[in-house]
């Protein structure tokens, strides 16, 4: 009767977070934004900054501990799905075309930004570091937190704007693409140093990431075989999906066990996965699912936020500190970097602000962060602001400057 009545509660929790999600992401569409600003939107709206702060006593009734971590494993399903697609979107061709040009813009856009994150993460955000911590090691991931940009966001804002075909949307996808994988491997070094022995290791840490591109280098072989049977049944059937989910399950476990986040697992097989009519198919199933299960992710994300915890004018001060830095140095690095590849300043402009959509991809690394104990709840809840702020003013900024495209 108490699994009955605990699954009951689950049905009703996750029906709440659904609701809401499908609510707001359609209110974010209405207001020319990209249904995940809704969705993360949404994830903050169910936790204790706003519905847990207006009652109390329903929050803690509806969002019990047996329910948050119920929330907490659907989500990160939903996640390792997700890291798998975005794998699976990377398509290396982007990265291949304006290479000099995409690899200069690149490098701007990711060294500026973790520059200064290292050096707020070593002077001013160094009294919210989580006790014990080596501040090299957190430096290091607020310069990352700094640095990513939400590749599938910026997708879906070039497709809305009609802008995916584009040579600018073109350009930002593949200086994205490149961007993204730079910002995981630098994530995959730190958290490998964090879980070995904190600054202690770095050693021992490339080791145990060498190892596990070497269990990746089994991907290949096994997705051949993959798409052998799928070219013969013509269809996805259901021992090809069970073996895709082997393969996702065995590559999540492979990152966790040489010290990495699972959702590198994840996202490292779909990259690795050759492309065709198996990744197509698979893309075309997973995505409604994924589109489902991903807002789980975000309300857990949100019940771990509260912007409760921002209780002073000095804590204020550090998250626009945090903000302006995180929108200058993105925009700054991008913009100088197109501009010195060849692009006229209002389209440098337009990719700056492109390259600051920072969306889910970051809400991914700082749960991550938060998960490996490199920051504290207070800077977790200020970097979500950062987060959800830096992709709201994406298209607003491409409109001021002519870049909008057309809404489709």
């Amino acid at each position: 009767m108490a699994s009955m009545a605990l699954g009951a509660h689950l049905l009703l929790a996750l029906a709440a977070v659904l609701a809401v999600s499908r609510l707001a992401g359609a209110a974010a569409v209405r207001l020319r934004q990209p249904r995940v600003v809704g969705e993360i939107a949404a994830g903050l709206l169910l936790g204790p900054s706003a519905f847990g702060w207006l009652a109390p006593a329903a929050f803690a009734a509806l969002f019990t501990a047996e329910v948050r971590a119920v929330l907490a494993g659907l989500g990160t399903l939903g996640l390792a799905l997700f890291m798998f697609l975005i794998g699976l979107e990377l398509d290396p061709v982007h990265v291949s075309a304006r290479r000099r040009a995409v690899i200069g813009i690149a490098v701007g856009s990711i060294g500026l930004p973790f520059a200064v994150g290292l050096l707020l993460g070593l002077v001013a955000l160094s009294p919210l570091a989580p006790p014990g911590l080596d501040r090299r090691l957190f430096a290091a991931f607020i310069g990352v937190a700094l640095a990513i940009t939400a590749f599938p966001v910026l997708a879906r804002i070039l497709a809305e704007r009609g802008l995916l075909r584009s040579e600018l949307g073109g350009l930002a996808l593949a200086c994205a693409a490149l961007n993204d994988l730079s910002a995981w491997g630098l994530l995959t070094v730190i958290l490998g140093v964090a879980r070995v022995g904190r600054a202690a290791a770095p050693g021992r840490a490339v080791a145990a990431l060498l190892a596990f591109g070497l269990a990746l280098a089994t991907v290949r072989p096994a997705w051949g075989w993959l798409t052998a049977r799928h070219r013969r049944a013509g269809r996805l059937s259901p021992s090809i999906l069970a073996g895709v989910a082997l393969l996702l399950g065995l590559s999540a476990a492979a990152a966790e066990a040489a010290g990495i986040h699972l959702a590198f697992g994840a996202f490292a097989l779909g990259a690795l996965a050759p492309r065709g009519a198996l990744s197509e198919a698979l893309t075309a199933r997973l995505t409604p699912l994924v589109n489902v299960v991903l807002p789980i992710y975000f309300a857990a994300a949100g019940l771990r936020a509260s912007i409760g915890l921002l209780d002073s004018a000095a804590a204020w001060g550090l998250f626009v500190t945090v903000l302006v830095c995180a929108i200058g140095a993105k925009l700054v690095g991008s913009a100088v970097a197109a501009r010195l590849a060849g692009l006229g300043w209002r389209d440098a402009l337009a990719l700056g602000a492109l390259m600051n959509a920072r969306g889910l991809m970051e809400l991914v690394v700082l749960q991550i962060g938060l998960d490996a104990g490199l920051l504290t709840p207070t800077l977790f809840t200020m970097l979500v602001l950062m987060a959800l702020l830096t992709t709201v003013m994406t298209t607003p900024a491409l409109l001021a400057l002519g870049r909008g495209g057309a809404s489709k």
